[in-house]
């Protein structure tokens, strides 16, 4: 089961790498549009989950869950994309710019937790181990639910 989910979830995230408009696309969770393809894409994903003791709807919830996680990374996407367009600087040329005013926020003694994150070794925020190290969690969280109502 956990094996299929990672799949769709990895399955719709290469789609939203493809085609950024994607997360915004599939936005409406309370008026979806009836699409045959995405409606094939739910029902893969609920046979994953039919094996298991959760009741129906904490199966269409898992599956909206981890839509919701896709798409919200999705969204962060385009934004980055957008951004990108709109002034031409890169992620990475932003943060050589805008670094030093990070640095010397940090350091002024008001965020020392930050601080320390940021002593130890350089964070380079990546949108692909992000989504991975998060749908482990989510997968993980599922697991529990799956395990409390199999009793």
């Amino acid at each position: 089961m956990a094996a299929q989910l990672t799949h769709a979830a990895r399955k719709l995230w290469a789609a939203c790498r493809r085609h950024p408009w994607m997360a915004r696309a599939m936005a409406s969770f309370i008026r979806p549009e009836p699409m045959p393809e995405a409606m094939k894409y739910t029902e893969w994903v609920l046979r994953a989950l039919r094996g298991t003791d959760l009741r129906v709807h904490q199966v269409m919830h898992a599956h909206l869950m981890l839509i919701a996680y896709v798409q919200g990374l999705g969204m962060s996407m385009e934004l980055e994309g957008h951004a990108l367009q709109d002034t031409g600087v890169s992620n990475d040329e932003w943060m050589d710019r805008n670094g030093g005013r990070f640095a010397a926020i940090v350091s002024s003694g008001g965020y020392p937790v930050l601080a320390t994150i940021f002593q130890h070794e350089p964070f380079e925020l990546d949108l692909d181990s992000l989504f991975g190290f998060g749908l482990e969690r989510l997968l993980d969280g599922i697991a529990v639910i799956i395990a409390e109502t199999s009793g």
